[in-house]
């Protein structure tokens, strides 16, 4: 439940300019996200799985053990590159 809980707040905090390949509906995240920020998000140092053949897709997994402030962290770079755009 904290999982799912974790990839709705995802969600819910990171929307500007990101394409969500499926429905939220569990603990994994699909989204589309700019190249260049996704390396800059791995330069940052978190983590995710690139999509194979995808170079702008990437997979997040939730699990009981994230925290509201790795969330947290993660949608504000993403929404800090969003607001350079």
């Amino acid at each position: 439940q904290h999982a799912n809980l974790m990839a709705t707040t995802f969600k819910q905090q990171a929307k500007h300019n990101i394409e969500y390949i499926h429905p939220v509906e569990a603990n994994e995240v699909f989204c589309r996200l700019p190249t260049e920020l996704i390396k800059q998000l791995q330069a940052l140092g978190f983590e995710f799985h690139i999509w194979p053949g995808h170079s702008d897709v990437i997979r997040l997994v939730f699990s009981h053990a994230t925290e509201r402030s790795q969330i947290d962290q993660l949608t504000h770079a993403i929404n800090k590159y969003q607001a350079c755009e």
